[in-house]
């Protein structure tokens, strides 16, 4: 054993000091002459042995423990690296949520009887890239209409972008997110705005003359492509005083994951909200579904072949929807699916294929986005903020839902119109059955990022 060697040995077992003893010789050495001898120094190897032994498991056992406890560290940073996206957009997907709410009530009192679908991280994404581009009062009045708390543009980009990432790569059914910014030839818009909406919302820029009939066309086609068809057309016209378009796309199709067989569909009695019975193409199944009931509603969730993705049908028990949607909140929604069971049971559901269409700006009006449609504070959007006003001047919300055996189809677009304006003046043991026979609420959400892609209330399944 060099010397190297030795100090290095020392090293790692410092508690062990050298010694000299005449169990260890030279072999040319003449063994003592005593009958114990022998004895002796057999005794003393076997105790070496042991002792080396001894070290090589606290050794060994030394370096597992120390790999064990970096292996534990690195699972731990990968796991919590691999729910990041899951976690981190509380603000956004909150947001969503109690804006879709609170706007879903709004509808249903301003089109009473009416069914109505709408998309609130559609809606919420193209309000988005306006508040990327927004200070001072009309920043504050659109992050209190989008339902955001302590809002701050950076970090609600950063989560937009994390969950614009995590639905676009969804596997196993299509959900296709774009963005689009049609800007003036004739303006100078500010490169740090424009980069924001490329970099996190994935925008396409488009320069146009809104004055030219064709530019009409030209979105209407990015419409018709982006929504495959489902929604062929967002505006009738541009104007020359227009500025700027800002437009999200939300396109959705996906096959349940067990789907309802067509021979079970048989044509039954639906009372829609006017309190007339119809007749209405019925789904059929009888198998074990995610289910909560308690004393004021049935709710069942369905989840599609990308599994993330889930639809999920509220059905009131004593109240008609109309009147269930006051109830209808973050805390109760997140209160109601931590409830859910897989329990067996049988579910009718009506198949329906519905459009729906919303002019939005006396909406966003009234929620509170009074500046932003007189005379906007949008200078972060400009390298030269125009010398008239500018305004929020159109905002058009259109979506598209079938469902049916097979799965479903949904898509919705959010069409923002920036101008330069003149200045104006309980659990059951049995088996359940959910027969969805009356107006009821649907919801399209993500579980992985949390998102609600699709929100509304049926009132007639047979409304076109």
């Amino acid at each position: 054993m060099d010397n190297n060697n030795q100090q290095t040995n020392n090293e790692q077992v410092p508690t062990i000091q050298p010694q000299q003893t005449p169990a260890i010789q030279p072999a040319t050495q003449e063994l003592p002459q005593n009958d114990t001898a022998p004895q002796q120094s057999n005794s003393n190897v076997y105790k070496w042995i042991t002792l080396i032994v001894v070290l090589i498991l606290i050794i060994g056992l030394g370096l597992f423990f120390i790999k064990s406890n970096l292996i534990n560290n690195n699972s731990q940073q990968n796991k919590e690296r691999s729910t990041k996206a899951l976690i981190s957009p509380t603000t956004f997907v909150s947001a969503q949520k109690n804006f879709g709410f609170n706007y879903l009530q709004m509808l249903n009192k301003l089109e009473p009887n009416k069914s109505i679908i709408i998309s609130p991280f559609s809606i919420e994404t193209a309000l988005a890239m306006v508040y990327a581009g927004s200070e001072k009062e009309t920043k504050q009045e659109i992050a209190k209409v989008m339902g955001l708390s302590n809002p701050n543009s950076e970090k609600l980009n950063t989560e937009i972008k994390e969950i614009l990432t995590s639905l676009n790569k969804s596997k196993g059914a299509t959900v296709e997110i774009a963005n689009s910014f049609w800007g003036a030839k004739r303006i100078d818009f500010n490169k740090a705005y424009v980069d924001t909406l490329v970099n996190n919302y994935e925008a396409k820029i488009k320069s146009v003359d809104f004055g030219d009939p064709k530019t009409k066309d030209l979105i209407n086609k990015w419409v018709s492509d982006k929504t495959h068809q489902k929604i062929p057309k967002i505006i009738d016209e541009t104007k020359a005083g227009q500025i700027i378009a800002l437009i999200n796309a939300v396109y959705f199709n996906g096959d349940w994951q067990d789907p309802f067989k067509p021979t079970s569909t048989k044509e039954k009695d639906f009372t829609n909200s006017a309190g007339k019975v119809i007749k209405t193409q019925t789904m059929v199944a009888s198998r074990n579904f995610d289910y909560y009931e308690n004393d004021d509603l049935q709710m069942l969730t369905m989840p599609y072949k990308n599994q993330n993705i889930k639809a999920t049908i509220l059905l009131p028990k004593n109240e008609s929807a109309t009147s269930f949607l006051s109830d209808l909140t973050e805390t109760n929604w997140k209160k109601w699916n931590d409830n859910l069971a897989n329990k067996e049971g049988i579910l009718e559901l009506p198949k329906f294929e519905l459009n729906y269409s919303r002019d939005m700006l006396d909406d966003l009006k009234m929620l509170g986005m009074k500046k932003s449609t007189i005379d906007a504070d949008f200078n972060p959007m400009f390298v030269k903020p125009p010398t008239l006003p500018v305004a929020i001047s159109k905002a058009i919300h259109k979506t598209f839902m079938r469902m049916d055996e097979k799965g479903t189809e949904a898509a919705a677009v959010t069409y923002i119109g920036i101008d330069v304006t003149s200045m104006p003046g309980g659990e059951s043991e049995k088996p359940f059955e959910m027969i969805v026979n009356k107006p009821y609420i649907i919801a399209l959400t993500d579980e992985t990022t949390d998102s609600m892609l699709f929100l509304g209330i049926i009132q007639d399944p047979t409304e076109k």
